[in-house]
């Protein structure tokens, strides 16, 4: 299988730097799968988990928004924050779902909703990813 090269950037680091033979990535449309030789676009990328395969082998991370440009041979993935499963601190997105919970029950301003829906689906993500870790 051919691969492309693969950078995923944060505000804080760069994620990862590699060559990859595919990956599925949440959008604001649903997953979306790349691969070497995709026509070049730019997408956005929603809050949720992206999937990196190399050699056969998949492994998944959150993500959260941001925005990617594909090209034939290379794909840059720009997000606020990625994390590997065992990064995640799981009783802190623990506490965040609940703060968000709590927010989303409060009468708020549509702005203020939306933010609190946001956080809610990135500590939903989250714990998601690391449950999934543990069993594996």
């Amino acid at each position: 299988m051919k691969k492309f090269h693969l950078e995923i950037l944060t505000l804080y680091r760069k994620f990862y730097d590699g060559e990859v033979d595919e990956i599925i990535i949440s959008t604001s449309v649903g997953k979306i799968g790349i691969l070497a030789g995709h026509i070049p676009m730019v997408a956005d990328v929603a809050i949720g988990t992206i999937k990196i395969k190399v050699d056969d082998e998949w492994k998944e991370a959150f993500v959260s928004s941001g925005f990617m440009e594909v090209q034939r041979d290379k794909v840059t993935v720009f997000v606020e924050s990625a994390e590997w499963p065992e990064e995640i601190d799981i009783l802190r997105a623990k506490r965040a779902k609940e703060r968000a919970q709590k927010k989303i029950k409060e009468k708020l301003s549509r702005r203020e909703y939306i933010l609190a829906r946001a956080a809610l689906r990135r500590a939903l993500v989250r714990m998601n990813i690391a449950e999934k870790n543990k069993e594996i």
